[in-house]
């Protein structure tokens, strides 16, 4: 006789298969096909467990398979200007964040500067539905330590639209920004309390910094 087997599938979200597969009579096994399910969601992809049973039969040992999702977009940043002064403050440039492809879904980018004493960037970006790309603020800061440029990667992340936790990096852009103190005076004494009527009292020393 003919063997009625019940498999299943422990997300049918990401992974679906029939209800029931017929092993015929004088047969050892039999296919069957299942199908990786596309939820328009961006996620890091989901392991999904296979089992089958049937009457009269020890259940077959669980199978695993990854389905692997393909709706994650290629990020990238691109900076209108790549060199800044440390004065140029909130707006110093601007940054776009682009994706690829363009789908019917927003996409959510978490943005990371390397170095936040050279500049900071929003932590959260959203590219919407059906557009390409989003643009934002670029902030400058100013450390006021003469001759001092720096260097900062700001890099993409796109985030997981159930739990907005990162899950792939995106091709980053490079900011200098540029020191924009001129030449100082520093000044400095070696004793901060004396006595009235000393002569010298204390010593002070005079240093310039465009040396």
């Amino acid at each position: 006789n003919g063997l009625i087997v019940f498999p299943q599938s422990s997300d049918l979200a990401h992974l679906s298969l029939p209800t029931t597969v017929t092993i015929p009579a004088n047969q050892a096994s039999n296919t069957f096909v299942l199908q990786a399910i596309d939820d328009g969601l961006i996620s890091a992809g989901k392991t999904v467990t296979v089992t089958a049973s049937a009457a009269g039969y020890a259940s077959a040992p669980p199978v695993s398979v990854f389905v692997a999702d393909t709706d994650v977009p290629a990020v990238s940043v691109t900076l209108a200007a790549s060199a800044v002064s440390e004065g140029a403050g909130p707006q110093a440039t601007t940054g776009t964040v682009t994706r690829t492809p363009v789908s019917g879904q927003p996409v959510v980018v978490e943005l990371v500067s390397s170095n936040t004493a050279a500049a900071v960037v929003p932590n959260i970006v959203t590219i919407p539905a059906n557009q390409a790309s989003v643009t934002f603020p670029v902030a400058a800061v100013n450390d006021h330590v003469p001759g001092n440029t720096r260097q900062t990667l700001i890099t993409p992340f796109v985030t997981d639209s159930l739990t907005g936790a990162p899950i792939a990096a995106g091709t980053p852009a490079l900011l200098t920004v540029l020191d924009n103190n001129g030449p100082t005076l520093l000044l400095s004494l070696a004793r901060a309390l004396v006595a009235a009527g000393l002569s010298p009292a204390t010593t002070g020393i005079v240093l310039r910094t465009n040396t």
